[in-house]
């Protein structure tokens, strides 16, 4: 259901994800109880924080993440895992979808259904995505994108999106607003593609389906000529419906994957911008003074690519600084000149002073 991670996948058949018939509407506008994924010194358990969420108004108050976790059969490895139905490990010969499985097993512990619903940024159902469990007690869930996770609750706040940034779950409220739509955007469009890939395994399902329905109508020996042909158009007719449908889907995902490859390319280039673009107060040492030798005053110009630094002298002081309005006022000498300025090197060259003497100001 979430990013593939899956070890020797040999068969990937061992439930069904279903995409609608829940408790819950689809284009249903939701409200949930809010989760970080961070809980008892665990992260990315937004899952089975909306299962908490749901067993602690259910009587088991005392209940915690950990004592959940433990019944459902998982040990340290996953504490900082995402939820995935598709996840896989390799034991022995087989293959074992363990989050699956543990919430199966939590299901039959407590007696619930876990229903799992896509949601769009504000909180609109947009499929049913996953049900574990058979039983009266429905625990629905609404996920966002691939990586979160909330219990649905009528009671509940209204829907507020979180996304994975640098590995950590960020709610879409704390996230700059230069970066904010295209995270949301970035997220649901991978929400859509899983939805569109679970179908879409669906859809080729059938089609093969059909083919070898069609390949043993012709090879029957109890079908009259005439009855074949009859039934294997009406086959034909359903493969390229079908073929049809595959390549629509197809297309669909391939713009959702363009669609975010663009995104990423907005979201790094900005932050690469972002990240060599220096201020003034960031470099004070690029910047020097234009000298204006009729009015007494060196002007501090700001300069991205050019210095000039006077080597400090301990006992003289040439000019007075005045920060509000960004000048230095040179002390009145009337028969001297301090420094001779060279454009061709961008250096100031201080020239010594034999007769007079400039006192630094305490």
């Amino acid at each position: 259901m979430l990013v593939k991670k899956q070890k020797k996948l040999n068969n990937t058949n061992n439930y069904k994800i279903f995409l609608g018939g829940g408790s819950i509407g689809i284009g249903s506008k939701v409200k949930t109880i809010p989760n970080s994924g961070s809980l008892e010194n665990m992260s990315n358990q937004c899952f089975w924080i909306s299962i908490l969420d749901y067993l602690q108004s259910h009587g088991h108050e005392k209940l915690t993440l950990r004592e959940l976790r433990k019944q459902a059969g998982l040990d340290s490895k996953t504490e900082r895992m995402m939820f995935d139905t598709n996840y896989l490990i390799n034991e022995g010969n087989e293959n074992i979808p363990i989050f699956f499985n543990a919430a199966n097993t939590i299901a039959r512990l407590y007696k619930i259904q876990i229903e799992v619903y896509s949601v769009n940024r504000e909180g609109k159902v947009l499929n049913q995505r996953d049900k574990i469990g058979t039983s009266i007690n429905i625990v629905p869930i609404a996920q966002f994108g691939l990586q979160h996770f909330e219990l649905i609750d009528k009671d509940g706040k209204t829907f507020i999106p979180a996304v994975p940034i640098n590995g950590k779950l960020t709610t879409t409220t704390d996230i700059d607003q230069q970066y904010k739509q295209l995270y949301i955007e970035l997220n649901e469009n991978l929400g859509m593609m899983e939805f569109f890939n679970d179908h879409l395994k669906q859809v080729k399902e059938k089609y093969n389906n059909s083919i070898t329905n069609k390949n043993h109508i012709l090879n029957s020996d109890d079908i009259t000529p005439q009855e074949k042909i009859q039934i294997v158009s009406h086959i034909d007719k359903e493969i390229n419906n079908t073929v049809t449908t595959i390549n629509n889907i197809e297309k669909k995902i391939t713009d959702y994957q363009n669609s975010n490859l663009s995104i990423n390319h907005i979201i790094n280039e900005s932050k690469c911008n972002s990240s060599s673009t220096v201020t003034q107060e960031q470099q004070p040492s690029k910047t020097f003074f234009n000298w204006d030798p009729s009015s007494s005053t060196v002007t501090r110009q700001p300069q991205s690519s050019s210095t000039v630094t006077r080597q400090p002298h301990p006992s003289e002081t040439f000019f007075n600084w005045d920060p509000s309005s960004s000048t230095v006022t040179r002390q009145p000498q009337p028969s001297e000149t301090f420094f001779n300025w060279d454009p061709s090197s961008s250096t100031v060259t201080r020239q010594p002073q034999s007769s007079s003497t400039v006192t630094r100001q305490p």
